[in-house]
């Protein structure tokens, strides 16, 4: 989605890494960026990773003591999760409180939404895509379809521009309506 820039740090992990391994390396970029002085954007990809099935839980007191509180949270404006096969569930995110693109794509076909996902106001896009089906081709377009309910706390996205939701089967559709900056919708 951005395009990086001096003012933009990207933090790329490649690979599989399971909960306890994929912190130290957030932690490490982090550290590297602290000593630097950084305080531009970040944004946080982690991508082609079978083994990770949620997002690491965070906890910001315990890392705003190790790397600062403002840098790894409040600095991080795009989440990208790519071919997370396992991803159920993300925890925390709440915490990025200035998040405004969120994207997870070829996640478990048994992915929720944490109820903490909500209290991203800042949120302005938001990107959810099905894993494609490699067992049973017969499916509809090959794709593993995820169950997700909206609640009326959907309403909280004021910012929320652009939903895009492939592969979805989605439960409480009638809370979309409380979206009134919302200028594309793909279901």
């Amino acid at each position: 989605m951005s395009n990086i820039s001096n003012e933009e740090k990207k933090l790329i992990i490649d690979g599989n890494y399971n909960g306890a391994e994929v912190m130290p390396k957030i932690r490490e970029a982090f550290d590297g960026y602290k000593a630097e002085g950084f305080g531009g954007l970040i944004i946080i990809e982690i991508k082609n990773n079978n083994r990770l099935t949620t997002f690491p839980p965070l906890h910001a007191y315990t890392y705003s003591q190790i790397i600062g509180i403002d840098l790894l949270f409040s600095n991080v404006k795009e989440i990208k999760l790519k071919r997370v096969t396992k991803l159920k569930k993300v925890n925390n995110i709440s915490l990025f409180s200035n998040l405004e693109y969120l994207e997870i794509m070829h996640c478990s076909k048994n992915f929720t939404l944490d109820d903490n996902f909500y209290d991203l106001t800042k949120l302005k896009n938001l990107e959810i895509i099905a894993p494609v089906c490699r067992i049973a081709p017969s499916t509809p377009h090959g794709i593993n379809f995820i169950n997700l309910t909206l609640t009326d706390k959907i309403t909280n996205f004021t910012q929320m521009e652009d939903l895009f939701l492939k592969g979805i089967i989605l439960n409480g559709c009638e809370h979309l309506s409380g979206l009134t900056n919302l200028k594309k919708l793909y279901l």
